[in-house]
């Protein structure tokens, strides 16, 4: 007859609070930097779960069914993060410890974002006029081989490791004087939404297209378009003319884009275009030369379908046109978006001749009063998404959906500062695979990278390299998106609880209640995430919330002190009920197992333990 042994055991953990107006001292958290090297064998690498390597062994992704398969049958699903800028084009010392850590916490997809920023060695255009300061007399179009030759290496390495490729291609592309563009200093970014009806800026996205995109790579003896591991292609990133229809406050022409919000040049080119289309339609060339937005009442029902028509129309030539010329000229095989993030719902229609829909959604992004991106002066609400009645993020996800095609978030984040931003990961996850969505990037794991690599605190809002509460928790939701078929997910009383035959979590208010997890019981005494996922014979244990960075907090002005290394996660005290006596190993900062004799003096988030009969 076997004995079975009732008995509790207290874990103390490390949670974070960003201490909004309160002086606390930093005896509550210890430091959890994550280890540049990490442990192969570890209960916590999600990739020996999540990962099949090399990327592109099951042919390219196609689409069938309303979804991503593999030309295998077997479906294609992503869980990735974003590079971006320089962190694109990183040293072979870089790239490698880039898709290490990649790969240890289960991203098993990367979107190559904002490549097109400018000239190297930021960017991947070649500097063309290296003795000029005036970015405006060097062409944007010629490709650096010194930035291809890195990228080409960090491609390499993720493949080698199961990592599949977003290839992102019109981001944040300044046109020039030197590109023959008229007016090109005055242009947005991306020469937003120029870009997506004047034919000289179409011409420039084709030729960068095509030469990035049949680029050779000596790494992986392929050509971009011949690598099964380049996944997905968007070919432009948060850019639609509806989007300036309907927020433009200004004067001005065609239906509500305004004068200073383009250059008067393609103001004129597009009110030409309104007045052929006018003139087809209707047999006259009325203008309607005020903004919807503030001038609505002016117009008519019918007037203002006109107008939706005619964007409608020439979104859905310029997607046509571009999609076409990726796969006949590019000779592109795997599935194209128009719109990386689109907002709005017309802009679904316009990517008819597209393969698959993809959105953007943040929780908490910072705002800034003042200069943007002043890393000091910025506001957040500091709220729960899991208080939120439309769960924050998931109501944003839920109203951009498109019908009978495959979809994806490329970027999301529950972004720092904000004290919940333990939500995220799990609550994405769960929805996603509830809901059968096809791909969700983190945005982002890097911006600009140092040298060395330094991962030891927190240095914006939006990158997770060295935060180790989102990159643990992100490896978790990939456990749980790539690896669970099926789950029961729900929401009460602010706790998220999650139960599948791989992983059982509770996310959120879960302190002072009394959770089921599998085969214990946890009763924690501070609010956060704890899960528990099966791995052979034993479960890897977690526990962890907040994350802050030392001396980090806010002033009183208002102004955000972002502090120095080390990176803390702040203690909190777990009450674990068993039936079966445990076997308890704690995990270091690289993974490593280190078996302890007394739990209450472990600092680490992380547990591996062994029910024993």
């Amino acid at each position: 007859m076997k004995i079975r042994h009732l008995f509790a055991i207290f874990f103390f953990f490390f949670l974070a609070s960003l201490c909004f107006g309160e002086d606390k001292t930093d005896t509550e958290w210890f430091p959890f930097v994550i280890g540049k090297e990490l442990d192969a064998n570890s209960p916590a690498n999600i990739g020996k779960i999540v990962l099949d390597t090399p990327a592109g062994k099951h042919g390219f992704v196609k689409v069938r069914y309303g979804h991503f398969y593999f030309e295998d049958g077997t479906r294609a699903k992503f869980w990735g993060t974003n590079l971006c800028f320089s962190s694109c084009f990183p040293t072979k010392q870089q790239a490698e410890m880039t898709a290490n850590r990649l790969a240890f916490f289960g991203f098993n997809a990367v979107r190559l974002h904002h490549m097109d920023r400018t000239f190297e060695p930021e960017g991947i255009f070649k500097d063309t006029h290296p003795e000029s300061s005036n970015p405006q007399m060097k062409k944007t179009g010629v490709l650096s081989e010194r930035q291809l030759e890195r990228l080409d290496y960090l491609i390499y390495q993720l493949k080698l490791r199961g990592i599949y490729i977003d290839m992102n291609l019109l981001v944040i592309r300044h046109f020039t004087k030197a590109d023959s563009v008229i007016a090109a200093e005055q242009l947005k970014i991306a020469g937003k939404p120029v870009s997506l009806f004047d034919p000289r800026l179409i011409e420039l996205q084709k030729e960068y297209a095509r030469n990035l995109l049949t680029h050779y790579n000596p790494y992986t003896k392929m050509r971009y378009c011949d690598d099964p591991s380049i996944a997905l292609i968007e070919i432009t990133n948060e850019n639609s003319l509806f989007d300036y229809w309907k927020i433009d406050k200004l004067n001005g022409f065609a239906g509500g884009i305004g004068k200073n919000s383009i250059p008067n040049y393609y103001v004129v080119e597009l009110n030409k275009r309104w007045s052929d289309w006018l003139m087809k339609k209707y047999g006259k060339t009325t203008y309607f030369h005020r903004p919807i937005y503030k001038f609505r009442k002016l117009y008519s029902e019918e007037q203002i379908e006109d107008i939706r028509s005619f964007y409608l129309e020439l979104e859905k030539s310029y997607f046509k046109e571009m999609t076409d010329f990726l796969k006949k000229e590019c000779l592109i095989r795997v599935p194209i978006t128009g719109i990386g993030g689109h907002t709005n719902i017309e802009d679904i229609d316009a990517q008819k001749t597209c393969d698959f829909i993809d959105t953007h959604t943040y929780w908490d992004h910072p705002v800034f009063p003042g200069k943007i991106w002043d890393e000091e002066n910025f506001i957040i609400h500091n709220k729960s998404m899991l208080a939120d009645p439309g769960l924050g993020m998931i109501q944003d996800i839920i109203d951009n959906a498109p019908i009978n095609k495959p979809y994806t978030v490329t970027e999301w984040n529950q972004c720092y500062p904000n004290q919940y931003a333990y939500e995220a990961p799990l609550l994405l996850a769960s929805f996603a695979l509830k809901n059968n969505l096809d791909a969700l990037f983190q945005f982002s794991f890097k911006h600009n990278p140092s040298t060395p690599p330094a991962i030891d605190s927190i240095t914006n809002s939006l990158d997770i390299m060295e935060n180790p509460q989102q990159l643990i928790l992100s490896s978790l939701g990939s456990a749980l998106f790539l690896r669970s078929d099926n789950i029961n997910a729900e929401i009460d009383d602010g706790v998220l609880t999650i139960n599948s035959p791989l992983l059982q979590a509770a996310v959120g208010s879960i302190k002072n209640k009394h959770i089921k997890l599998g085969p214990v019981t946890i009763e924690a005494q501070e609010n956060g995430a704890i899960v528990l996922l099966k791995k052979g014979g034993g479960y890897l244990f977690t526990a962890i919330g907040e994350v802050k960075n030392t001396e980090s907090d806010w002033k009183k002005n208002g102004k955000f002190v972002w502090g120095k290394a080390p990176v803390l996660l702040k203690n909190i005290a777990v009450k674990i009920t068993a039936k079966n006596k445990i076997k308890i190993y704690a995990l270091d900062n690289q993974g490593a197992r280190k078996q302890i004799m007394d739990p209450s003096q472990s600092q680490s988030p992380w547990f591996e333990f062994l029910l024993e009969e």
